[in-house]
């Protein structure tokens, strides 16, 4: 079975963030935020998956700024 990708964009507070959104063999889709490495979520359908890859990249953010941690996307 040949893997399908498809690349999306989310808007986050004024940043665009790159998220790539894949199928895995259990019918999963699996999205990764490309400009965060460990930001991953996934879902039923592409659109579930869109959506909590959106509060999973929120989270990862509010993680790092309590942590006092930077990412190049969050400042």
């Amino acid at each position: 079975r040949l893997c399908h990708i498809t690349l999306l964009v989310v808007l986050l507070t004024e940043t665009i963030l790159r998220v790539v959104i894949t199928p895995d063999e259990d019918g999963v889709y699996v999205a990764e935020c490309a400009d965060l490495p460990g930001c991953v979520s996934q879902g039923k359908t592409e659109k579930e998956a869109l959506e909590n890859i959106r509060d999973a990249i929120k989270g990862h953010l509010e993680s790092l700024k309590k942590h006092g941690r930077t990412s190049a996307i969050a400042e």
